[in-house]
């Protein structure tokens, strides 16, 4: 059984029986504890029969129980823990919270096994000789951008995110050779910042985008840091492709800091020192 086994339950999830939709339900909301669940249990979390479990196995392509268990245990073992569970309208906290928690985790699992050190050193190599960085992103990429700048601006290279569409194009505009827009989108597909990144490209300033594969934004980028989209449709599951973006942002920023060596390191370190002062000592009440 394919190590996909948990992407097969929840997209059967809709085809099965009510009653056997409740079992998968239960698998998809605690994967490792159905693993070790007698089929006994199961069918008492999930509020169904045993023989319902039986033929829920049997819907999956197993012959019983006892197979299911194996290759949910081997899909497990595969690396791909986790599953973005949609979440129901009756769910109660702990399982939706669950849900969220275990989705945005295996948002960063797959992003991980995906990343491409070449292209990786390729925008490090961009960012850490830029002479200004400027990060684009609107919508729920904004914050992105917004941490972007927080974190790339003790660099000490003029940096600056434009979460206003007007502004983007003013600052594509007035981009020059040397510049570097680092444009953030989970769909690749906004119009307004390929518009921004189209201006940019003509002003002269090279493109590192983190987006999604085989969008537009990836085609128009010098580099491009590619995350696979983690949403669902359903309405309450939030966006999990922000989590691998902001990851991405951090992984840049770690690559910028080793290529620039010591002196870079130094003066990160002064900042740090310098924000000390700013906080109470630990246990101060």
């Amino acid at each position: 059984m394919p190590p996909d086994l948990l992407g097969r339950i929840r997209r059967a999830v809709g085809t099965l029986s009510p009653a056997e939709a409740k079992v998968a339900r239960a698998v998809l909301a605690d994967p490792a504890g159905a693993m070790h669940a007698s089929i006994t249990r199961l069918a008492q979390t999930a509020g169904v029969s045993e023989p319902t479990v039986n033929r829920f196995c049997h819907s999956l392509g197993h012959d019983g129980y006892a197979a299911f268990r194996l290759a949910l245990a081997q899909a497990l073992a595969s690396g791909a823990p986790f599953v973005s569970a949609d979440v129901a309208a009756d769910d109660p906290p702990e399982v939706y919270a669950r849900k969220i928690f275990l989705a945005g985790a295996q948002t960063l699992h797959r992003a991980a096994r995906e990343i491409d050190g070449a292209v990786v050193a390729a925008a490090v190599r961009l960012l850490a000789e830029a002479r200004q960085i400027l990060v684009f992103g609107v919508g729920g990429s904004g914050p992105v951008a917004l941490d972007a700048v927080h974190k790339l601006g003790r660099l000490g290279v003029p940096t600056a995110a434009h979460t206003d569409p007007v502004m983007q194009r003013m600052a594509a505009l007035a981009a020059h050779p040397g510049d570097v827009v680092l444009a953030v989108s989970a769909t690749g597909r906004t119009r307004l910042v390929l518009d921004a990144v189209a201006l940019a490209r003509e002003s002269g300033a090279d493109v590192v985008a983190v987006t999604c594969p085989g969008s537009p934004l990836a085609a128009a980028a010098d580099v491009a840091l590619l995350v696979e989209p983690a949403e669902d449709s359903d309405l309450y599951t939030p966006m999990g492709s922000r989590l691998a973006h902001l990851a991405m942002i951090d992984v840049l920023l770690t690559g910028i800091v080793l290529a620039r060596g010591p002196a870079l390191i130094a003066t990160l370190a002064r900042i740090k020192a310098g924000l000390n002062e700013t906080r109470l000592p630990a246990g101060a009440g």
